[in-house]
């Protein structure tokens, strides 16, 4: 019940660069390009995207296209608050995920 399904074409910004970020998205299926500047990432059935700048408060640094048919699964910032209360080994896995791939760019 916390996360809200999307499905969308190819070719529609998700996030764009500069605009504030209220959640993260989990993809369920379908891929979705990440582009800042010159570095660009492909995002595949279970990854998940967003989420820094979603607990940072922030804005997102990058572009986020989808590149193919894709279901989406949209988790608001204060669900994801929800979800740490309930399943707090999940809360960390994502952050600890998060945390590899920012040490890696």
């Amino acid at each position: 019940p916390l996360l809200h399904a999307h499905n969308l074409p190819p070719h529609i910004e998700v996030l764009a660069e500069g605009s504030g970020a209220d959640a993260m998205y989990f993809v369920a299926s379908g891929r979705v390009r990440m582009s800042s500047g010159t570095d660009q990432r492909e995002f595949a059935t279970g990854d998940f995207f967003g989420y820094t700048a979603m607990v940072e408060n922030d804005i997102n640094r990058a572009s986020f296209v989808t590149s193919a048919r894709s279901r989406l699964l949209k988790l608001h910032r204060e669900d994801f608050h929800r979800l740490e209360t309930r399943s707090p080994g999940i809360a960390r896995r994502i952050r600890e995920i998060s945390a590899a791939r920012a040490r890696h760019l």
